[in-house]
C-alpha cells in the first residue's frame, strides 16, 4: 500500500488487506496475477475474467520480442492514425516493469482498455472489452489493470491448460509455442520469434458465449487482418457444415498481407461456451498448404 495509516486505522487496514489478498487471483496460463472486480470470475472461453456476457478482460504472455520492440506502435498518435477515438493514454511502471495504458472507443457500442508491458525479456498484454458509457465497469477495470503482478519465474504449461487438444494430427504443423491465448503451430514444431513468409498455423480461443455467430466470428477475424494492411482477392468454398460435431464455419481467402499473396484458412469451432479459430497462413504453394491445414484443423477436440 502506498499510505502509512495512524495507529488507531492500524485495525481496519489489517482488514482491508485481508479483503484485498481474497480479490487476487492467478490467471491460469499466464505468469499474471490480479484483483478481480466485483462480479468478475474466472473465464471458461477465454484466458482471463469475464462479468456475464458484458465485459472481459483478456491476458496474454506474449511469445517472442520484447517490451521495445512489441510496443513500438502502441502509442496515442498510432491509435488516433488509424481512426480510434482516444479517451487516455499514459506511460507508466506497472509492477515494476515499463507499461502504456490506452482507454479507447471500440466498436458497436463497446470501449477498451488496453495495456502492454514488459522489459527486454519478455512482453505482455492486457486486453479488456466493456459496454460504452458502463462508468463503474470502466472504473473496475481500470483499478483491476493497474493491481496487475507477474511472476517471471513463474513455469506454465500452455497446451496443457488448454481447453482444446489435437487428436491424430498427422499434418506437418506441430505445435511450437504458446501466447498466452495463441497458440502457435510451425512446420516440424520450430520455435522462432518470427515467422514472417513461412506457413504456419494457429488456434485462438474466443469467447463462446459473446453473441456473435460464427460468421460474424469470422468476419471480425478478417476485419483484425485488414486493419493490419491484409487486402482481400477472393473468397473461396466457404461452409457451414459440423466439423468432429461441431458448428463450425470454414473459408479460404486468398489476398495481399504487406504486399505479399497469402491464404488465409479460417475455421470456426464452437461448442456450448466455448469457440476456437483454427487459422492457417501460407504465402505459397496454396493448394498443398491447405490440404496441411485441413489436416490439423479437423483433428482438434474440445476437452
Amino acid at each position: 500500500m502506498n499510505k502509512i495509516y495512524i495507529l488507531i486505522l492500524f485495525t481496519f487496514t489489517l482488514i482491508s488487506c485481508k479483503e484485498e489478498e481474497k480479490k487476487r487471483v492467478n490467471i491460469p496460463a499466464t505468469k499474471v496475477s490480479i484483483e478481480a472486480p466485483q462480479d468478475f470470475k474466472l473465464s471458461k472461453s477465454i484466458i482471463g475474467l469475464e462479468k456475464g456476457t458484458n465485459a472481459i478482460i483478456q491476458i496474454s504472455d506474449l511469445v517472442g520480442g520484447n517490451f521495445d520492440s512489441n510496443s513500438r506502435d502502441f502509442s496515442k498518435k498510432g491509435f488516433e492514425d488509424r481512426g480510434v477515438k482516444v479517451f487516455e493514454y499514459k506511460e507508466f511502471k506497472l509492477d515494476g516493469y515499463q507499461a502504456k495504458y490506452i482507454h479507447m472507443q471500440g466498436q458497436d457500442n463497446q470501449e477498451a482498455m488496453n495495456v502492454v508491458f514488459g522489459d527486454s525479456t519478455f512482453c505482455d498484454m492486457v486486453m479488456a472489452i466493456f459496454p460504452a458509457n458502463d462508468k463503474t465497469t470502466a472504473d473496475q477495470i481500470k483499478k483491476a489493470i493497474f493491481s496487475i503482478k507477474y511472476n517471471k519465474e513463474l513455469k506454465v504449461d500452455y497446451l496443457n491448460l488448454a481447453f482444446f487438444k489435437v487428436n491424430n494430427n498427422k499434418s506437418k504443423f506441430k505445435f511450437a509455442q504458446a501466447s498466452g491465448n495463441m497458440f502457435t503451430y510451425s512446420t516440424g514444431g520450430v520455435v522462432k520469434k518470427s515467422y514472417e513468409n513461412e506457413p504456419m498455423f494457429l488456434i485462438t480461443p474466443l469467447p463462446g458465449d459473446s453473441g456473435l455467430t460464427k460468421k460474424e466470428l469470422s468476419e471480425s477475424i478478417f476485419n483484425g487482418l485488414i486493419q493490419n494492411s491484409f487486402i482481400v482477392l477472393e473468397e473461396k468454398n466457404i461452409k457451414t457444415e459440423r466439423v468432429n460435431g461441431y458448428d463450425a464455419y470454414e473459408i479460404e481467402v486468398y489476398g495481399f498481407l504487406k504486399g505479399k499473396k497469402v491464404l488465409v484458412y479460417l475455421l470456426v469451432l464452437r461448442n456450448e461456451n466455448k469457440a476456437l479459430a483454427l487459422e492457417g497462413v501460407a504465402y505459397s504453394d496454396f493448394d498443398n498448404e491447405l490440404i496441411g491445414f485441413k489436416e490439423i484443423a479437423h483433428n482438434v477436440v474440445f476437452k
